[in-house]
């Protein structure tokens, strides 16, 4: 009876786990899709000058197609002597945080979950 309650308890356990990584997957990718599409809306305020460089921030290196991405639409909007500083800083837990002259896109899984209440 005790090695059945086990052997339940440890397959509910590898679900949850599963189920978690699968979801945290989903949210990651949503959040680089949406800090990249509020980056191609960003535009220079009067007065603002070009960036001269971009940084951007992952939890983990950055997928070419992302990075591609990123590039593409600053050079259209900045011109191709943008210098891109890539920094890995697992704290964020996934996503992205994009930062151009003195505007910040902070879509770190980190700080959405300060900002829904689950971390402090």
């Amino acid at each position: 009876m005790a090695s059945v309650l086990l052997f339940i308890f440890v397959a509910q356990a590898i679900s949850v786990a599963a189920v978690l990584f699968v979801l945290k997957k989903i949210l990651e990718k949503r959040l680089l899709a949406l800090a990249i599409k509020e980056f191609d809306f960003y535009s220079l305020t009067e007065g603002e000058q070009k960036p001269n460089e971009i940084f951007i921030t992952t939890h983990k290196v950055l997928a070419t197609s992302y990075r591609q991405r990123i590039e593409k639409i600053a050079h259209k909007k900045f011109g191709s002597m943008v210098k891109f500083i890539y920094h890995v800083q697992k704290e964020l837990l996934g996503g992205i945080i994009i930062r151009v002259n003195q505007a910040i896109y902070n879509y770190s899984l980190r700080d959405r979950l300060k900002q829904s209440g689950f971390l402090r």
